[in-house]
Protein backbone atom coordinates (compact mmCIF):
# COMPACT_ATOMS: atom_id res chain seq x y z
CA UNK A 1 0.00 0.00 0.00
CA UNK A 2 0.71 3.16 -0.24
CA UNK A 3 0.12 7.24 -0.50
CA UNK A 4 1.23 10.48 -2.17
CA UNK A 5 2.24 13.34 -0.01
CA UNK A 6 2.40 16.69 -1.59
CA UNK A 7 2.58 18.76 1.22
CA UNK A 8 1.85 19.05 5.29
CA UNK A 9 0.49 15.59 6.33
CA UNK A 10 0.33 13.18 8.71
CA UNK A 11 0.36 9.12 9.12
CA UNK A 12 -0.04 6.17 11.56
CA UNK A 13 1.73 3.09 11.28
CA UNK A 14 0.86 1.15 14.26
CA UNK A 15 2.49 -2.70 13.15
CA UNK A 16 5.57 -1.14 11.83
CA UNK A 17 8.61 -2.41 13.00
CA UNK A 18 11.30 -0.52 10.71
CA UNK A 19 11.38 2.45 8.65
CA UNK A 20 13.43 4.17 5.84
CA UNK A 21 13.48 7.71 4.79
CA UNK A 22 15.39 8.85 1.54
CA UNK A 23 15.42 13.06 1.40
CA UNK A 24 17.55 15.39 -1.07
CA UNK A 25 17.05 18.56 0.95
CA UNK A 26 15.00 19.39 3.80
CA UNK A 27 15.48 17.78 7.71
CA UNK A 28 14.72 14.82 9.38
CA UNK A 29 13.89 14.33 12.63
CA UNK A 30 13.36 11.03 14.73
CA UNK A 31 11.36 11.27 18.53
CA UNK A 32 10.29 8.56 20.50
CA UNK A 33 6.52 7.79 21.32
CA UNK A 34 4.87 6.02 23.85
CA UNK A 35 2.85 3.59 21.13
CA UNK A 36 4.44 0.74 19.40
CA UNK A 37 4.81 2.09 15.55
CA UNK A 38 5.32 5.02 13.75
CA UNK A 39 4.04 8.34 13.67
CA UNK A 40 4.76 10.61 10.77
CA UNK A 41 4.35 13.93 10.60
CA UNK A 42 5.20 15.59 6.76
CA UNK A 43 5.53 19.80 7.52
CA UNK A 44 6.68 20.82 4.28
CA UNK A 45 7.23 19.05 0.73
CA UNK A 46 8.67 21.28 -2.10
CA UNK A 47 9.13 20.16 -5.77
CA UNK A 48 8.73 16.52 -6.62
CA UNK A 49 6.00 14.78 -3.98
CA UNK A 50 6.73 12.21 -1.42
CA UNK A 51 5.56 8.51 -1.40
CA UNK A 52 4.72 6.84 1.93
CA UNK A 53 4.70 2.66 1.34
CA UNK A 54 4.13 -0.23 3.45
CA UNK A 55 5.51 -3.34 3.63
CA UNK A 56 4.45 -5.94 5.74
CA UNK A 57 6.14 -4.50 9.16
CA UNK A 58 8.13 -1.75 7.41
CA UNK A 59 7.08 1.57 6.04
CA UNK A 60 9.20 3.84 3.53
CA UNK A 61 9.31 7.30 2.97
CA UNK A 62 10.82 8.61 -0.27
CA UNK A 63 10.65 9.85 -4.29
CA UNK A 64 8.46 7.54 -6.09
CA UNK A 65 10.99 8.25 -9.15
CA UNK A 66 14.48 7.37 -7.28
CA UNK A 67 12.97 3.87 -5.51
CA UNK A 68 14.20 1.83 -3.59
CA UNK A 69 16.69 -0.83 -5.42
CA UNK A 70 19.94 0.97 -5.00
CA UNK A 71 18.00 3.93 -3.59
CA UNK A 72 20.77 5.23 -2.01
CA UNK A 73 23.24 5.06 -4.35
CA UNK A 74 21.21 6.73 -7.29
CA UNK A 75 19.86 9.11 -4.40
CA UNK A 76 24.13 10.10 -3.52
CA UNK A 77 24.14 10.68 -7.31
CA UNK A 78 20.97 13.41 -7.61
CA UNK A 79 21.12 17.06 -8.50
CA UNK A 80 17.54 17.65 -7.68
CA UNK A 81 16.87 20.80 -5.34
CA UNK A 82 13.63 18.57 -4.22
CA UNK A 83 12.91 19.51 -0.75
CA UNK A 84 10.80 17.77 2.02
CA UNK A 85 10.88 18.40 5.92
CA UNK A 86 9.54 15.59 8.79
CA UNK A 87 9.00 14.08 12.13
CA UNK A 88 8.55 10.54 12.18
CA UNK A 89 7.68 9.23 16.00
CA UNK A 90 8.85 5.87 16.91
CA UNK A 91 8.02 3.40 19.31
CA UNK A 92 10.17 1.36 21.52
CA UNK A 93 12.66 -0.82 19.57
CA UNK A 94 11.81 -0.12 16.14
CA UNK A 95 14.37 0.70 13.80
CA UNK A 96 15.38 3.62 11.50
CA UNK A 97 17.47 3.98 8.35
CA UNK A 98 17.76 6.94 6.57
CA UNK A 99 19.43 8.36 3.18
CA UNK A 100 20.24 12.19 2.17
CA UNK A 101 21.98 14.35 -0.10
CA UNK A 102 21.85 17.62 2.15
CA UNK A 103 18.98 16.80 4.34
CA UNK A 104 20.42 16.92 8.05
CA UNK A 105 19.39 14.21 10.31
CA UNK A 106 18.68 13.93 14.14
CA UNK A 107 17.74 11.79 16.61
CA UNK A 108 16.74 11.73 20.21
CA UNK A 109 15.79 9.35 22.69
CA UNK A 110 15.33 6.30 20.31
CA UNK A 111 15.86 2.99 21.63
CA UNK A 112 16.15 0.93 17.92
CA UNK A 113 19.11 0.92 15.68
CA UNK A 114 19.65 4.15 13.32
CA UNK A 115 21.42 3.93 10.64
CA UNK A 116 22.26 7.56 8.53
CA UNK A 117 24.07 8.14 5.50
CA UNK A 118 24.36 11.71 4.17
CA UNK A 119 26.39 13.53 1.24
CA UNK A 120 26.77 16.87 2.68
CA UNK A 121 24.67 17.37 6.56
CA UNK A 122 25.32 16.99 9.89
CA UNK A 123 23.98 14.24 11.85
CA UNK A 124 22.84 14.51 15.39
CA UNK A 125 22.16 11.92 18.18
CA UNK A 126 21.05 12.27 21.57
CA UNK A 127 20.31 10.05 24.28
CA UNK A 128 19.59 7.03 21.80
CA UNK A 129 20.09 3.53 23.11
CA UNK A 130 21.29 1.11 20.77
CA UNK A 131 23.52 0.66 17.42
CA UNK A 132 24.33 3.98 15.69
CA UNK A 133 25.84 3.13 12.23
CA UNK A 134 26.35 6.97 10.99
CA UNK A 135 28.22 7.91 7.37
CA UNK A 136 29.09 11.62 5.69
CA UNK A 137 30.95 12.46 3.16
CA UNK A 138 31.75 16.62 4.69
CA UNK A 139 28.67 16.84 7.35
CA UNK A 140 29.37 16.73 10.83
CA UNK A 141 28.58 14.17 13.51
CA UNK A 142 27.63 14.82 16.53
CA UNK A 143 25.97 12.01 19.08
CA UNK A 144 25.11 13.22 22.85
CA UNK A 145 24.73 10.85 26.48
CA UNK A 146 24.24 7.42 23.65
CA UNK A 147 24.39 4.03 25.27
CA UNK A 148 25.65 1.47 22.70
CA UNK A 149 27.96 0.42 20.35
CA UNK A 150 28.47 3.22 17.38
CA UNK A 151 30.34 2.98 14.00
CA UNK A 152 30.88 6.39 12.08
CA UNK A 153 32.53 6.96 9.09
CA UNK A 154 33.08 10.29 6.80
CA UNK A 155 35.60 12.21 4.78
CA UNK A 156 36.17 15.86 6.19
CA UNK A 157 34.01 16.26 8.60
CA UNK A 158 34.20 16.30 12.26
CA UNK A 159 32.99 13.57 14.94
CA UNK A 160 32.17 13.42 18.51
CA UNK A 161 30.86 10.71 20.36
CA UNK A 162 29.88 10.81 23.85
CA UNK A 163 28.21 8.17 26.14
CA UNK A 164 28.27 4.26 27.70
CA UNK A 165 30.11 3.27 24.40
CA UNK A 166 30.85 -0.56 24.45
CA UNK A 167 32.42 -0.57 20.84
CA UNK A 168 33.32 2.72 19.00
CA UNK A 169 34.56 2.57 15.44
CA UNK A 170 35.50 5.79 13.69
CA UNK A 171 36.79 6.62 10.11
CA UNK A 172 38.06 9.98 9.03
CA UNK A 173 40.06 11.54 6.45
CA UNK A 174 40.55 15.21 7.38
CA UNK A 175 37.93 15.26 10.35
CA UNK A 176 39.08 15.22 14.21
CA UNK A 177 37.82 12.89 16.35
CA UNK A 178 36.76 13.33 19.96
CA UNK A 179 35.63 10.45 22.14
CA UNK A 180 34.49 10.79 25.52
CA UNK A 181 33.63 7.20 27.22
CA UNK A 182 31.44 7.18 30.40
CA UNK A 183 32.53 4.24 32.37
CA UNK A 184 32.55 0.25 31.42
CA UNK A 185 35.11 -1.98 29.44
CA UNK A 186 35.02 -0.49 26.29
CA UNK A 187 36.61 -1.45 22.62
CA UNK A 188 37.74 1.83 20.86
CA UNK A 189 39.19 1.81 17.31
CA UNK A 190 40.13 4.99 15.47
CA UNK A 191 41.52 5.98 12.07
CA UNK A 192 42.36 9.16 10.06
CA UNK A 193 44.70 10.51 8.07
CA UNK A 194 45.13 14.18 9.57
CA UNK A 195 42.41 14.86 11.73
CA UNK A 196 43.26 15.16 15.94
CA UNK A 197 42.30 12.24 17.68
CA UNK A 198 40.89 12.72 21.33
CA UNK A 199 40.28 9.98 23.82
CA UNK A 200 38.54 10.92 27.39
CA UNK A 201 38.30 7.73 29.44
CA UNK A 202 37.24 7.56 33.90
CA UNK A 203 40.15 7.95 36.01
CA UNK A 204 39.70 4.54 37.25
CA UNK A 205 40.45 2.91 33.60
CA UNK A 206 43.26 0.15 32.59
CA UNK A 207 44.39 1.53 29.20
CA UNK A 208 45.53 -0.58 27.36
CA UNK A 209 46.48 1.65 23.98
CA UNK A 210 47.82 0.87 20.28
CA UNK A 211 48.36 3.76 18.19
CA UNK A 212 50.60 3.82 14.80
CA UNK A 213 51.33 7.06 12.98
CA UNK A 214 54.18 8.47 10.67
CA UNK A 215 54.27 11.71 11.90
CA UNK A 216 51.87 12.19 14.80
CA UNK A 217 52.62 12.82 18.84
CA UNK A 218 50.92 10.03 21.10
CA UNK A 219 50.18 11.86 24.42
CA UNK A 220 48.03 10.06 27.50
CA UNK A 221 47.67 11.97 30.54
CA UNK A 222 50.07 14.59 29.21
CA UNK A 223 52.83 12.79 29.09
CA UNK A 224 54.45 12.20 25.59
CA UNK A 225 55.27 8.12 24.95
CA UNK A 226 55.94 8.98 20.70
CA UNK A 227 56.58 11.17 18.09
CA UNK A 228 56.99 9.94 14.88
CA UNK A 229 56.79 6.55 12.85
CA UNK A 230 55.83 3.48 14.22
CA UNK A 231 53.72 1.72 16.80
CA UNK A 232 53.35 2.65 20.15
CA UNK A 233 52.08 0.11 23.19
CA UNK A 234 50.96 0.94 26.37
CA UNK A 235 49.31 -0.78 29.26
CA UNK A 236 48.28 1.20 32.67
CA UNK A 237 46.28 1.70 35.59
CA UNK A 238 43.89 -0.77 37.10
CA UNK A 239 40.12 -0.67 36.69
CA UNK A 240 37.57 -1.72 33.65
CA UNK A 241 39.77 -2.60 30.75
CA UNK A 242 39.23 -0.11 27.20
CA UNK A 243 41.43 -1.23 24.73
CA UNK A 244 42.39 1.94 22.14
CA UNK A 245 43.35 1.29 18.70
CA UNK A 246 44.25 4.38 17.04
CA UNK A 247 45.76 4.72 13.32
CA UNK A 248 47.02 7.96 12.16
CA UNK A 249 49.06 9.94 9.51
CA UNK A 250 49.69 13.14 10.70
CA UNK A 251 47.11 13.51 13.38
CA UNK A 252 48.31 13.73 17.13
CA UNK A 253 46.41 11.16 19.25
CA UNK A 254 45.50 12.36 23.02
CA UNK A 255 44.26 10.34 25.43
CA UNK A 256 43.17 11.48 29.31
CA UNK A 257 41.90 9.38 32.09
CA UNK A 258 39.95 11.64 34.95
CA UNK A 259 36.72 11.75 36.58
CA UNK A 260 33.93 14.86 35.69
CA UNK A 261 30.21 15.47 35.13
CA UNK A 262 27.90 12.42 34.29
CA UNK A 263 27.66 12.90 30.35
CA UNK A 264 24.48 14.62 30.17
CA UNK A 265 22.35 15.29 26.46
CA UNK A 266 20.19 18.33 25.84
CA UNK A 267 17.12 18.80 27.88
CA UNK A 268 14.97 15.83 27.68
CA UNK A 269 12.47 15.77 24.74
CA UNK A 270 8.95 13.38 26.82
CA UNK A 271 7.80 11.00 24.25
CA UNK A 272 4.39 12.26 22.82
CA UNK A 273 1.04 10.43 23.01
CA UNK A 274 -0.84 11.26 19.47
CA UNK A 275 -4.27 12.22 19.38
Amino acid sequence: MSRIVTGADTARYDDAATVRVQLVRGSLEVRPRDEPGVWIEVSEVVGEPLEIATDADRVSIGYPSIGWDGWIKRLASTDSTDLARLTIYVGSGVDVSAATVRAEVSASGTTGDVDVSTAAAPIRATRTTGALKLRSASGSVDVQAHTGPVNVTTAAGGVTIEGELPRVTVTTVAGDISLRHGGGASLLTTTTVSGATRVRLPAATRLELEARGVAAKVLVDGQQHSSGFGATRLTDGAGERVLVSATTVSGDVTIERRDATAVTGAAEDEPVTEP
